[in-house]
């Protein structure tokens, strides 16, 4: 039996109420989710008073950058881990170390780091783009060498970015995980309905992620994609989720997930799916 979790994404301004939550997981039949961290977030002691006997596998943090009208002194904005200002760094960095302490008194078992793509310099002199691809490989490295020196007892996964992947890519990837993993276990958490979307874009194929990345990976987004529409519910796109779910081991996490998120009603398809229920 594959282990199910329900992925809800944190917001801005909180998580959703803990009682919506456990309501989601009833109905869904699941006893795993995987938040969204958020500055709002429920301290570990309400999550576990809400949610006796439920689980959480890992939990998100999204790196943002660029977005408009957030101030650089934006919480948000101080989530960048490869900004050249090591003041903006050294934020980030305190931030994930936050998550992470509240991943940790929560039980979670890993947090996740989803990178962000935006503002990268636009094609042009191809060397630059070289330089500016790597500068940003080492500074994330660099940074996330710092938060898990701060926090030892801590498991992290690098997922498949948020946006076109530039300077992360299957290779790139690779490249992080050559530099991080021998002084510390690092994972990979695989987006399915992303990976699809930059097929369908003639950036990446789909399958690369994995053919790289499978003996890694901790965890799996179960999204699906139709033409350049991604974040949707398992089965209802394009994808072959039995072939996917093939691909990963037997103890890979799969996180019944939607962008945004829909409520149950939606996802129930999508869990009978993933339980390989034909009924």
């Amino acid at each position: 039996m594959r282990r199910l979790a329900l992925s809800i994404d944190g917001t801005a301004t909180g998580f959703p109420a803990l009682r919506d939550v456990a309501g989601w997981l009833e109905a869904l039949g699941l006893r795993a989710w995987v938040p969204g961290r958020s500055f709002a977030a429920p301290p570990p002691d309400s999550v576990a008073g809400a949610l006796p006997g439920a689980s959480a596998p890992a939990v998100r943090h999204v790196l943002v950058r660029g977005l408009a009208g957030v101030r650089q002194d934006d919480d948000l904005a101080g989530r960048e881990l490869v900004a050249p200002e090591p003041d903006r760094r050294e934020r980030a960095i305190d931030a994930l170390v936050a998550t992470t302490r509240w991943a940790l008194a929560a039980r979670a078992g890993c947090v996740l780091v989803e990178p962000g793509s935006r503002d990268f310099p636009p094609a042009g002199d191809p060397r630059a783009q070289a330089r500016e691809r790597d500068a940003r490989l080492d500074r994330f490295c660099r940074s996330l060498h710092a938060v898990a020196r701060r926090e030892p007892l801590a498991s992290f996964a690098i997922t498949t970015p948020r946006d076109a992947p530039d300077w992360i890519t299957p290779a790139t990837l690779q490249q992080i995980f050559e530099e991080l993993t021998p002084k510390r276990a690092f994972h990979y958490w695989h987006d399915a309905g992303r990976a699809q979307l930059f097929q369908n874009q003639s950036l990446v194929p789909a399958a690369s992620w994995l053919d790289l990345h499978a003996a890694r990976c901790l965890g799996l987004d179960a999204t699906d994609c139709v033409d350049t529409m991604s974040g949707l519910p398992a089965g209802s796109g394009t994808i072959d989720f039995q072939a996917l779910l093939g691909a990963v081991g037997a103890s890979t996490w799969i996180a019944v997930r939607a962008e945004p998120f829909p409520g149950p009603g939606p996802l129930l398809a999508a869990v009978r799916l993933l339980r390989g229920d034909d009924s």
